[in-house]
């Protein structure tokens, strides 16, 4: 039976045909990806993206409406991971802890009615200044009718999902100082239904207990919670807003960026496979970590951390994310693989080393194979016969593929 298949998701595993001998891999600054493909980055479906780069330091964060109750607000430089620095929205309740007033700093952002699904999505860290507490609230609303919030429990929880009844996450461990954490919601305002996910470099070392419903993916550092209901009291059919906030105690709250988007589809379990792409690598530079493949394409890094799968000492690339990366169809019938993109056409048999390109007889270093119902080919064969240059990069650690211009 002839099975066609297409390129899906490009967070299926990857394993890279290179020789694997001295090899370590590289991370990038890539967070939680939304539905444009793109982790924490813009794409033509957002509403707006601020990273506030732009804004100047020292100054206030542009777009937003400001109410300080005598602590600040404002644009300040931070380290956002391997010693990499840039400018982000500081909230800074500047009181001492004897301070009676629960009101501290909000910045609200307005944007364009949504009233299908859209996502909301940030990155942002906690810093202790005196006290052990600076509770920070992300509040979706309707002018002043809030549909849900992402809070910092007063007591335990690293992060509360609060319809009106708070649902602590990783219930017995307070949010850490000093440590980014990805948050994106998906609310679809249809169905009445709210999608949470959390991901740091902090949950791939966690052990404490998490609530029965949460889906926890340490390898990812990554948490979904899923079909969730907004607010009983929010009769809102849209929103309209963000309101970031801190309450009283001291601290400090960086946001590294903050975005929504409309037309967003559902998060999905860990379980039903990952529902964004490629995996999150926090804190990420261009440099050794030994744990990820770093491959190079087109002007960015993709990045899996799924372990090497070699075969003769080469490693091979999952065909499905590769077929998507480089824009080739393929086919599956009885053992044999078909590659085709635009005049080239290559031929390959599962468990067999020889090939055909373009009716030519070719020889692989590795054979394609199988495994868990992946299906995975030699990598530089497959590329450089589509007419790609395979390289290496030696102080990054990085594959590199580059289109070869004809002459």
């Amino acid at each position: 039976m002839k099975k066609i298949l297409r390129p899906i998701a490009l967070s299926l595993c990857l394993c890279l045909a290179v020789p694997v001998s001295g090899m370590a891999w590289a991370t990038k600054n890539e967070d939680v990806i939304g539905g444009s493909g793109q982790s924490g980055a813009q794409s033509g479906s957002d509403l707006f993206y601020d990273d506030f780069s732009a804004d100047k330091e020292g100054g206030v964060p542009q777009g937003y409406q400001l109410s300080l109750n005598d602590c600040q607000i404002t644009v300040e430089e931070t380290d956002v991971g391997n010693g990499q620095k840039k400018n982000c929205m500081l909230l800074y309740d500047t009181r001492n802890e004897g301070s009676t007033d629960f009101a501290g700093p909000k910045a609200v952002r307005y944007f364009e009615k949504q009233s299908s699904a859209f996502a909301v999505e940030f990155r942002f860290k906690t810093v202790k200044t005196k006290t052990d507490i600076a509770p920070i609230n992300i509040e979706i609303k309707m002018d002043n009718d809030t549909a849900y919030s992402i809070t910092t429990p007063s007591d335990t929880g690293i992060l509360s999902f609060n319809n009106g009844s708070p649902k602590p996450i990783a219930g017995n461990q307070k949010l850490p100082f000093d440590t980014w954490f990805t948050v994106r919601t998906v609310f679809d305002m249809e169905a009445q239904k709210v999608d949470l996910l959390i991901q740091s470099d902090y949950l791939k070392n966690y052990e404490g207990t998490l609530p029965s419903n949460i889906d926890f993916d340490k390898k990812l550092g990554r948490i979904i919670l899923t079909n969730q209901t907004p607010r009983e009291t929010f009769s809102g059919t849209a929103v309209n807003n963000i309101a970031v906030s801190m309450s009283r105690w001291e601290g400090k709250n960086y946001f590294d960026y903050i975005k929504v988007e409309k037309d967003a589809p559902r998060l999905k379990s860990n379980a039903s496979g990952p529902a964004m792409k490629p995996p999150v690598v926090e804190n990420p530079a261009a440099i050794p970590s030994g744990r990820y493949r770093n491959l190079y394409y087109d002007g960015q890094y993709y990045f899996w951390n799924d372990r090497l799968l070699s075969m003769e000492s080469r490693t091979l690339i999952s065909l499905a994310p590769f077929a998507e990366l480089l824009n080739f169809e393929y086919t599956l019938e009885d053992g044999s693989i078909r590659i085709a993109k635009g005049e080239k056409m290559l031929v390959m048999t599962v468990g067999k080393t020889e090939a055909s390109v373009n009716g030519s007889p070719a020889a692989m270093d590795a054979a394609a194979f199988q495994k868990s119902g992946v299906l995975y080919v030699p990598l530089r064969f497959v590329a450089e016969n589509l007419g790609y240059a395979v390289g290496w990069r030696e102080e990054t650690q990085t594959i590199t593929i580059e289109e070869v211009q004809q002459p």
